[in-house]
């Protein structure tokens, strides 16, 4: 027989909560006077008005509602599923609401598990009631100015989460994900820059990153907290740029709408993103080292060069550039060419650079004079052939076209060059290749000459000058030496000193071997013997 009496009624404070109690002072009493809240050896229970104890139901006390289990006492301290709606009674029994409550996670079997956080977080509305995921999607709640998901059974969700109220935290599920909701204890969603640690498997990618150690990554979120992705955006007066997964690129860039196969991938489809903490598009002047796929051998070399992009970001390749008044150039690959170069120019646009080679030295100049065709150097194999030369300064820190006279060093040497000042073939090396005859040479008594203003003679832009060891030098008007000295008078050589100044109307000028030479006003050599002229003629051969 179960004890029971009187009952009193007092205020029972438990935890701070005020519970208006019935209390059994242990006198018999009749089972139907037991009503309300009972305290028991076994603890709290609540009668209905029949006297059965209730059970699978809220019962309120003051101000708090209190939760009878399945046997009709009163739960502490645990996560209560009642009637589709989850509940959470505290340890003094009451149920809570508007308030976070942090339970260790029940579902955490393997701690490698990137999705099983050690404790999960719900929380309850003022009715009590957890917030839980909708049907329509990832739904997400304002709690105290931040925005937070839920998954069916309450718990918060947090890092990445899909469209459909699932995290996806485990290896590279990241990249189905479309929000961010920070780490296990955090919870809220993000917006604009996040810097997030991700697994990644870079075979995945279609944009051409380079093959680097990277693990973090920034994203950006717009307000309504999806991820930007597979787009070029503008933040903050920038241009970014985001892979297929929302990754910020940087340094080398496929341009999103140029993707391709690398296999196919050219120089003028990359953009420049500034490296991995900054990310905007770069525009104007930057030095960096190519990418693998544009320029393999300078990569795997770690040479920098200079490049320049507009303000689209696109890069400027294989062609002449005027830049702040001054003319560049850039090869197929889109690196600013410096020093003296060979460059193939597009037959019928010749502002259109097809290739290019640098000379630095003597063997290869010379290669250039014979226009080998296989030409194996410093800087790979090149045809020579059909190819002009240009002049962009001493070094890389250059690289502006110059025009005019210039002194080029050699070997130690140094040596007078002249550039095209005007002109489609402007900077062209004057003398240069025969198929612009038409613009350099000018055309006197039916012969073609390469002479500047009549004073010098060049081939292929440097300026013919006799060695000082004999002090005159015949030139024909390609910047030849005759095969044999005989041909000297046959009317094709022009004389020149050490300075290269073409000798005009010169009688019995002596060389350093005891030769006498006689030119007329062209400066073409009229007379050569070991003895001086007899009779004399500037405008004819003669002995």
């Amino acid at each position: 027989m179960k004890k029971h009496g009187k009952l009193l009624t007092e205020c029972l404070m438990v935890g701070g909560f005020c519970m208006t109690m019935a209390f059994s002072s242990f006198a018999e009493v009749p089972d139907e006077e037991m009503v309300g809240w009972i305290e028991t050896d076994d603890g709290w229970m609540y009668y209905d008005e029949d006297s059965y104890p209730v059970t699978n139901e809220w019962k309120k006390s003051g101000d708090n509602w209190f939760y009878l289990d399945e046997d009709g006492y009163v739960v502490y301290d645990q996560i209560i599923e009642h009637e589709d709606y989850i509940y959470y009674a505290n340890e003094d029994g009451a149920m809570v609401k508007n308030q976070w409550v942090q339970r260790a996670n029940e579902d955490n079997d393997t701690a490698d598990e990137k999705n099983a956080a050690v404790d999960v977080w719900y929380y309850f509305q003022n009715n009590g009631r957890a917030y839980v995921a909708g049907d329509n999607g990832t739904s997400f709640k304002t709690i105290n100015g931040e925005k937070y998901a839920f998954d069916s059974d309450g718990r918060m969700l947090w890092g990445w989460v899909n469209d459909v109220s699932e995290m996806c935290n485990e290896d590279y599920d990241w990249q189905t994900a479309m929000y961010y909701c920070g780490a296990e204890n955090d919870g809220a969603r993000k917006s604009g820059w996040q810097l997030i640690d991700v697994e990644e498997n870079r075979e995945n990618l279609a944009k051409n990153k380079d093959n680097d150690s990277v693990m973090y990554y920034y994203f950006y979120f717009r307000e309504n907290g999806k991820r930007v992705q597979d787009t070029t955006r503008t933040i903050n007066g920038q241009k970014y740029s985001f892979d297929e997964y929302g990754a910020m690129d940087y340094e080398w860039t496929m341009a999103t709408d140029s993707i391709a196969s690398l296999s196919t991938a050219t120089a003028s489809v990359y953009q420049f993103f500034n490296y991995e903490d900054y990310g905007n598009r770069v525009s104007g002047w930057f030095y960096t080292i190519p990418s693998e796929d544009m320029h393999k051998q300078d990569h795997d070399d770690e040479i920098e060069h200079w490049y320049y992009a507009t303000g689209g970001g696109n890069l400027i390749t294989g062609q002449f550039k005027t830049i702040d008044g001054k003319k560049y150039a850039f090869n197929q690959y889109g690196e600013m060419l410096y020093g003296l170069q060979a460059i193939r120019l597009n037959d019928s646009d010749p502002t259109i650079i097809e290739d290019s080679y640098l000379i630095d030295d003597e063997s290869e100049l010379d290669a250039y004079l014979a226009r080998e065709t296989n030409y194996s150097g410093d800087y790979g194999t090149f045809n020579f052939d059909g190819t002009l030369l240009y002049y962009f300064g001493e070094d890389s820190d250059d690289g502006a076209m110059k025009t005019g006279k210039m002194k080029l060093e050699f070997a130690g040497d140094t040596y007078n060059y002249y550039f095209i000042k005007t002109g489609s073939y402007k900077g062209a090396a004057f003398g240069s290749l025969e198929k612009v005859e038409g613009t350099y040479k000018e055309t006197e008594d039916g012969e073609y000459v390469f002479i500047d203003d009549e004073k010098y003679i060049y081939r292929e832009g440097r300026r013919m000058e006799a060695e000082d060891d004999v002090k005159y030098e015949p030139f024909d008007a390609w910047g030849e030496k005759p095969e044999s000295m005989d041909d000297t008078t046959n009317g094709s050589y022009y004389l020149v000193n050490t300075a290269g100044s073409i000798q005009k109307k010169k009688e019995n000028l002596k060389d350093r071997d005891g030769y006498y030479y006689c030119t007329d006003a062209k400066g073409v050599i009229t007379y050569r013997g070991d003895e001086k002229c007899q009779n004399h003629s500037d405008t004819e051969q003669h002995s």
